[in-house]
């Protein structure tokens, strides 16, 4: 393991403790990314899911620097395609940047879960095979 996976490890550990159905999304390499499973829940149409995220060094989102954040998303597993319901982005656990996308926007702004192994496509596989998702 590289001096970098070290502390992600040790990181992805801690989530998933804290989150007990937590699941990695094996994504790219030194990026911890979990998928939350217990934070599903239906809602219309769409099933909710939350991922989060952590970088090893900040990254450029626009005109703000993040090392982490969660993104929750609005699957229609029926069709395969997802939109965002909300962004948040930290730096050093600060949120920077926090966005909510309202559910009348999520059917005109979904997209695709393709490439198969991108963070949306594997976290729709995941979300969508829950079974007994409670509705708010």
């Amino acid at each position: 393991m590289s001096r970098l996976s070290w502390p992600l490890a040790i990181l992805l550990a801690a989530a998933t403790a804290a989150h007990g159905e937590s699941v990695p999304l094996p994504v790219a390499t030194n990026v911890v990314t979990v998928a939350v499973l217990d934070s599903a829940r239906d809602q219309g149409a769409w099933r909710l899911g939350t991922v989060r995220y952590r970088f090893p060094q900040p990254v450029l989102y626009g005109a703000k620097q993040a090392d982490g954040g969660e993104d929750e998303f609005a699957f229609d597993c029926a069709t395969g395609t997802y939109a965002y319901a909300r962004r948040t982005l930290t730096l050093a656990g600060v949120v920077v940047d926090e966005r909510s996308f309202p559910e009348k926007t999520w059917a005109s702004s979904r997209a695709a879960a393709s490439p198969a192994g991108s963070v949306p496509a594997l976290a729709l596989e995941r979300f969508c095979a829950l079974k007994d998702v409670p509705r708010p």
